[in-house]
């Protein structure tokens, strides 16, 4: 998930970089940056369709991702227990 927040925020850099302000062009170069595997994982995702907001698909591939994220954080309690 670090990873991910990191993809993102760059990729996002790179888009003020380039004044690239549309929706759908945003999402096509989110997944041009990633491996065959998660480039078909994320376009299958409801908020890739055209005319869905950037946001909206950005926020979608992160809850895809929550569930690892809460593992993580139950694995750092738990070894404080110990």
């Amino acid at each position: 998930p670090e990873e991910l927040e990191r993809f993102f925020s760059r990729l996002e850099d790179l888009f003020d970089k380039c004044a690239v302000t549309d929706e759908d062009e945003k999402k096509k170069a989110a997944v041009l940056y990633t491996d065959i595997k998660m480039e078909q994982q994320w376009k299958v995702l409801p908020k890739y369709a055209a005319g869905e907001k950037y946001e909206d698909f950005k926020s979608e591939v992160m809850d895809c991702y929550d569930g690892a994220r809460d593992s993580d954080r139950d694995a750092v309690q738990e070894l404080k227990r110990l």
